[in-house]
C-alpha cells in the first residue's frame, strides 16, 4: 500500500541534496537514510551498464558529515586521515553499497574520496579547520555552534 506524505520546502531541499540525480526518488532517499532494504524497488533501479559514473546506491557525502565529526571527537579534535577514516568506516560499513567501494580512476576508494569531499565542504562551512597541517583534519573551536547552523 502507498501512502502521500508532505513535506516542508527544508525537508524537500534535504531529501533532494542526498539524492542520486535522476536515479533516486523520494522514497529511495528515505529507504537509504532509515537503513532500510532498497530490494523492492531495485526492479526500478537502471541496469549496471546504464547506471551512471556516480553509481546508483552511491552514499551521499552530507551522510560523511556526521560521522567525520564523531571520529574527530572520538580523537580529541584531531587526527590524521587514516585515523579518522578508519573511524567514520566503523560507523557507515553496513551502508555502503559495493559501488562505494569501488576505486575510482585516481586509484582511491570511492567512499574515501566522497568523505574528502565532505571535509572539504565541512571546512567551508567553518567546521573543521582550514589552516590544519597537511594530513590531518580538525575540529574548529566553534564546530558545534556551525553544526547547529546548518
Amino acid at each position: 500500500m502507498d501512502h502521500t506524505i508532505k513535506v516542508d520546502n527544508e525537508v524537500f531541499k534535504k531529501l533532494q541534496d542526498m539524492a542520486e540525480p535522476l536515479v533516486d526518488t523520494p522514497n529511495t532517499v528515505l529507504r537509504r537514510v532509515l537503513n532500510l532494504s532498497c530490494e523492492e524497488n531495485q526492479k526500478h533501479a537502471p541496469s549496471v551498464k546504464r547506471r551512471s559514473k556516480r553509481g546508483y546506491g552511491k552514499l551521499s557525502s552530507i551522510e560523511f558529515r556526521l560521522p567525520i565529526v564523531r571520529a574527530l571527537e572520538e580523537l580529541g579534535g584531531s587526527g590524521t586521515i587514516e585515523d579518522v577514516l578508519n573511524k567514520v568506516h566503523e560507523q557507515i560499513k553496513s551502508r555502503l553499497s559495493l559501488i562505494d567501494y569501488e576505486k575510482l580512476k585516481s586509484g582511491v576508494i570511492r567512499w574515501e574520496n566522497t568523505a574528502a569531499w565532505e571535509r572539504f565542504k565541512m571546512v567551508k562551512a567553518g567546521i573543521l579547520k582550514n589552516n590544519s597541517p597537511r594530513g590531518i583534519w580538525e575540529l574548529a573551536d566553534d564546530y558545534k555552534d556551525k553544526l547547529n547552523e546548518i
